[in-house]
């Protein structure tokens, strides 16, 4: 071999060893940080499971959420806790928002309910029931209930505070399924306002 053949061989295998160096910076580069994902409500049923249009006529899915709800107002009238009315057992698995006028729309619901619950709240002459069902969740941390109820004229107005744990939070594993009712005066016209609020989340995404 020439001494121009080794210089070549030499060259050339510097070549070699600067493009893997040159590769090795390109891939160790570190890449920019991934914008954070926005944080999202849960999604929300657009319309009643097919096995339930016999009670469409006064239950329907929740509607959009509202903006943050306004602070408890110490002017309106607290609900009473005898209208407040507990059904967490029956285990509806359907979100839902029912105005319920009749001992029928009562029992036609009710025959959706679990095994656990089946005896229906009771219901009285001058007033009519409002409940709000959250629907099947798939853990702990929830909260989730009916908040004021403002009535003016022929409308009754209904907040409903449907709050979910922030991303990466410690939950039980269970399934529930939270529902909220109360007893209100009879009127016309029932509205829901539906608040859905997340928690802070324990872990980045």
């Amino acid at each position: 071999m020439t001494v121009f053949d080794r210089r070549t061989r030499l060259i050339n295998g510097c070549k070699r060893i600067r493009t893997l160096l040159v590769l090795g910076i390109v891939g160790c580069t570190p890449q920019a940080d991934a914008p954070p994902q926005p944080r999202t409500l849960p999604n929300r049923p657009t319309a009643l499971p097919a096995e339930y249009t016999s009670v469409a006529a006064f239950c329907s899915v929740p509607g959009p959420p509202q903006p943050v709800p306004a602070p408890v107002s110490t002017a309106l009238p607290a609900i009473p806790e005898h209208e407040r009315v507990d059904f967490g057992r029956a285990g509806f698995e359907a979100a839902m928002r029912c105005v319920i006028r009749t001992e029928a729309e009562r029992d036609e619901l009710w025959a959706f309910a679990s095994r656990e619950e089946r005896t229906p709240p009771s219901l009285s002459a001058d007033r009519i029931l409002v409940l709000a069902i959250g629907g099947m969740r798939p853990s702990g941390g929830h909260s989730f209930g009916i908040g004021q109820v403002v009535i003016t004229g022929d409308t009754a107005v209904v907040e409903v505070l449907d709050h979910s744990p922030g991303h990466g939070c410690i939950q039980t594993m269970e399934v529930l399924v939270p529902a909220a009712g109360v007893r209100i005066p009879d009127v016309p016209v029932v509205r829901f306002h539906e608040y859905m609020t997340l928690g802070e989340d324990c872990l980045e995404s």
